[in-house]
């Protein structure tokens, strides 16, 4: 076995949230931390710190419907990825 079951350990995942009611319109933002830690003598095993951003601009079509547009910016260990995200809602 290469690993005692004490050896491995992980931080807290953190993460915040903000977002308003402009009109018709609900921008927001989302940030997230995950940090692993592994302590392990003699391994050569890296474990990245992500930190994940979210925007979203939502816009309200009707009392039905809104579609919310967004970006996803990740950083992990100082290398940044991008994606984009997107939604269609419909509320009853």
């Amino acid at each position: 076995m290469l690993h005692d079951k004490d050896d491995f350990e992980t931080s807290l995942f953190v993460g915040l949230y903000a977002g308003a009611f402009i009109g018709d319109f609900y921008p927001s933002y989302s940030i997230g931390n995950y940090s692993p830690g592994l302590d392990a003598e003699d391994t050569s095993v890296h474990m990245p710190s992500i930190t994940s951003n979210y925007f979203t601009l939502g816009y309200h079509i009707n009392k039905n419907f809104a579609i919310s547009p967004g970006a996803v910016g990740s950083d992990i260990d100082s290398h940044w990825h991008w994606a984009g995200s997107g939604g269609l809602h419909y509320y009853l």
